[in-house]
């Protein structure tokens, strides 16, 4: 005899109000993790950049140091996405997150993060190429495959396919918040690049002041430290709307999900 599951209120507000509890919460985890696996690889490659448009470092040894730099980038990139998503679900059950626990869980996971995004920013950008509206579709229909496969342990395609399913009658949701996500991100870029000009102005003697070419360095870094942490938002607030969607479609709360973790 099979059992009706009656689908329960799926709440925008308790997504974002979670992602910003967990992310300010577990800051120094989440983003200690963003600083160190995205921050700091994109940082180094802008110095090198720098460096070699100065002519401090010249083509041939500063091609091995960008490589190295741009490789690290790829690979941190995939587990930072698989360990945010661990660190997300034992945060959403009240567990303490271990960094060095969620970054286990993201090397492990390494391969099928980088399948799965793979295939989704092709099919992403196909439809992109297709009068944008079907790259938008493709995004939203697969945007919780990465979660999906962290807890179910599931493949490329399966996980594809479950979060086709999971999404299913609350896409126009999904795009909201999307576009709300949208938003905040220029909003903190913003308001952390005003601060940076602000500290950056003339205070005193004019001597004391940075030159220009510090400010605009100052300004780079500041934005890749921006962009790293709203990456690490993104990713939590995914993996927040996979549990808030189980629970809502499947009555399965976060406790549930994370019991696959012990």
């Amino acid at each position: 005899m099979s059992t009706m599951v009656v689908e329960q209120p799926f709440g925008i507000g308790r997504v974002i109000g979670q992602t910003f509890v967990i992310f300010f919460r577990h800051f120094l985890s989440m983003g200690g993790m963003a600083i160190l696996l995205l921050a700091a690889p994109q940082i180094i490659l802008f110095l090198f950049a720098v460096s070699a448009g100065s002519g401090d470092l010249g083509p041939v040894s500063i091609a091995p140091r960008m490589g190295l730099a741009y490789l690290a980038y790829f690979v941190f990139t995939f587990v930072l996405w698989g360990a945010v998503s661990f660190a997300t679900f034992r945060a959403l059950s009240g567990n303490p997150v271990s960094v060095l626990q969620a970054l286990r869980k993201g090397l492990g996971k390494f391969f099928i993060v980088w399948a799965i995004s793979i295939v989704a920013a092709v099919g992403t950008a196909a439809g992109v190429v297709l009068l944008v509206i079907p790259g938008i579709i493709v995004a939203i229909i697969w945007c919780l495959a990465v979660p999906a496969s962290v807890v179910e342990n599931t493949g490329v395609f399966t996980s594809l396919a479950r979060s086709v399913d999971l999404t299913r009658g609350y896409r126009w949701s999904i795009f909201g918040l999307g576009l709300i996500y949208v938003v905040l991100s220029y909003a903190f870029v913003a308001v952390l690049m005003v601060i940076l000009v602000a500290v950056a102005l003339p205070v005193g003697e004019p001597a004391a002041a940075p030159s220009a070419y510090t400010t605009a360095i100052g300004g780079v870094i500041g934005a890749l430290l921006a962009n790293s942490f709203m990456t690490v938002l993104l990713m939590i607030g995914l993996s927040v709307l996979y549990a808030e969607l189980r629970r809502a479609k499947e009555g399965i709360g976060a406790d549930a999900i994370a019991q696959v973790f012990d």
